[in-house]
């Protein structure tokens, strides 16, 4: 069994080479055109998550007729595509010296200034819309950000993804790494970039996405409370061929009440509530696909 894991492994890891080389070969235009009608094909093929995603749209109350879900599920699928496309193309084509003609920032003057102070420590949370691994690349721009990120299965492919995603002000902390790998990152005055629209399983805060109960990590809003770094949320939207817009709110206004365990339910249902009208606006860059609520 061993010999037969390591012989799956390395094929993995071969398919995962032929793919990157065939996307930084081919030109922009066809390699997005590929990704976009590879995830309508998978849309099409895989009942399963087609259903899923359908299902969530409708308890989420994005869409009521069953051809509206339809619709904004087989966007979703095909934009889910472009995500891992252009995060490979956006690697090696966004540079500092010409990121402004890529990425346009909709933040206010006092939040650009708290991104931009080297002192000034910062937790983002975000959530699985638009482009998220494209999102902590672009924030880097400006000033040095973390982000966690869950080691893979395969050690090979896990060793490659590392490798390909150092870039400069960019850093990643192993999920599960415990807290004081993230208060670290505070303390060296970095933002700290949180995806929480993640099953929290037993972990988690139940608070409601949509209207639904769901798991939700807690640790923006504990982070927030035991540092008093500015909690934001953040999303970077698709808006043409490796442009995006990167829309980072102003801080939450949230004042303790010292009960510990309502003000991070307090706090949570505030992160929640944001994310939710960005999803609302921008259905079809969310990812539906994936089990948010579960009992």
């Amino acid at each position: 069994m061993k010999s037969l894991r390591k012989l799956r492994y390395g094929l993995e890891y071969l398919a995962l080479r032929a793919g990157l080389a065939f996307i930084e070969c081919v030109p922009l235009r066809a390699a997005t055109w590929a990704a976009s009608s590879l995830g309508g094909i998978y849309f099409r093929a895989n009942a399963r998550r087609r259903t899923l995603a359908e299902d969530n749209i409708r308890r989420a109350g994005v869409a009521v007729q069953d051809e509206d879900a339809h619709r904004i599920a087989r966007a979703s699928f095909r934009h889910m595509g472009l995500v891992a496309v252009e995060s490979v193309k956006f690697a090696r084509a966004v540079t500092k010296d010409n990121w402004r003609s890529h990425l346009e920032f909709a933040v206010s003057q006092q939040t650009m200034d708290m991104l931009r102070d080297d002192r000034q420590a910062l937790i983002i949370a975000s959530g699985h819309l638009g482009n998220w691994e494209i999102a902590a690349q672009a924030v880097g721009f400006i000033c040095p950000i973390t982000g966690i990120a869950r080691d893979m299965n395969n050690p090979y492919v896990n060793r490659l993804i590392k490798q390909r995603s150092s870039r400069q002000n960019f850093n990643t902390i192993p999920k599960g790494s415990g807290g004081h790998a993230l208060l670290s990152a505070l303390r060296g005055g970095e933002a700290l970039a949180i995806l929480v629209d993640q099953h929290a399983r037993t972990s988690g805060m139940m608070i409601d996405f949509f209207g639904q109960p769901a798991s939700t990590h807690t640790s923006p809003a504990r982070l927030h409370l035991a540092t008093g770094a500015p909690l934001l949320v953040g999303y970077c939207l698709r808006t043409g061929p490796l442009a995006y817009r990167i829309t980072i709110t102003d801080p939450i206004s949230f004042t303790p009440t010292g009960n510990k365990q309502g003000d991070v339910k307090a706090i949570l249902e505030q992160l929640n509530a944001v994310l939710e009208d960005a999803i609302r606006r921008f259905p079809e860059q969310y990812l539906w696909a994936h089990r948010r609520w579960r009992y």
